[in-house]
């Protein structure tokens, strides 16, 4: 793990949130590939966040971020399993996963192709989203 990334890891890990009489709505962009310490840097904060008592209504996958919501994905273990972690996080929490229909068209991911959990979504919704919410936090 390279200096930065675990920079990152260790201020993430002591941002989060703690919890309060009343919780904050956090929104989540991750634009990092499902490969990639970003998205499952993301997936632990918003895991922590909601053990905290914050809520986690929507998470936004933009940019390299949206294979990992591609149900026809080939990529590394890693990869399943963050695809696997987020999946998990909207059936134990409700949170929506929303996947960028531009940067999926992009790379070749039609919405008809979306694993299960994750909905095709513009960026109005991502523009909507962060007016809604206490917090962004971007990965």
């Amino acid at each position: 793990m390279s200096t930065a990334v675990s920079r990152l890891a260790l201020a993430t890990r002591d941002h989060v949130p703690t919890a309060v009489s009343s919780p904050l709505e956090i929104a989540i962009l991750v634009q990092s590939a499902p490969d990639e310490p970003g998205n499952s840097l993301a997936l632990r904060f918003a895991a922590e966040a909601i053990r905290k008592g914050h809520a986690i209504p929507r998470v936004f996958f933009y940019k390299d971020a949206v294979n990992t919501g591609d149900g026809r994905g080939e990529f590394s273990a890693q990869g399943f399993g963050v695809r696997r972690g987020w999946q998990s996080l909207t059936r134990t929490n409700g949170t929506e996963l929303l996947v960028c229909s531009a940067s999926g068209s992009r790379r070749g991911i039609p919405p008809s192709a979306l694993a299960s959990c994750f909905i095709s979504s513009g960026l109005g919704q991502l523009a909507a989203m962060t007016l809604e919410s206490d917090r962004l936090v971007c990965f």
